[in-house]
């Protein structure tokens, strides 16, 4: 939860070798589903994905990304 590390590899390598308990939210971003503690709407149209995280609780939610975290955790409706 704490701990960095330092990785000499791309994002995309990265989510190819992580298991099903994470999800792409943004071309920067993955997160561990576990973590996801709601979805709120960001200015410009988007949505943040609000996380259990004490420094960085909001990560962006890519608008093309949306339904497949909806596929993902259906209570999201």
């Amino acid at each position: 939860r704490d701990d960095r590390f330092a990785l000499d590899m791309t994002l995309a390598d990265v989510e190819a070798r992580a298991s099903n308990k994470f999800f792409r939210s943004h071309r920067s971003c993955l997160v561990r589903i576990s973590a996801i503690v709601a979805i709120e709407p960001a200015p410009g149209g988007g949505a943040d994905i609000v996380v259990d995280h004490p420094e960085q609780p909001r990560l962006p939610l890519a608008r093309e990304r949306t339904r497949a975290l909806k596929d993902i955790i259906p209570v999201l409706g």
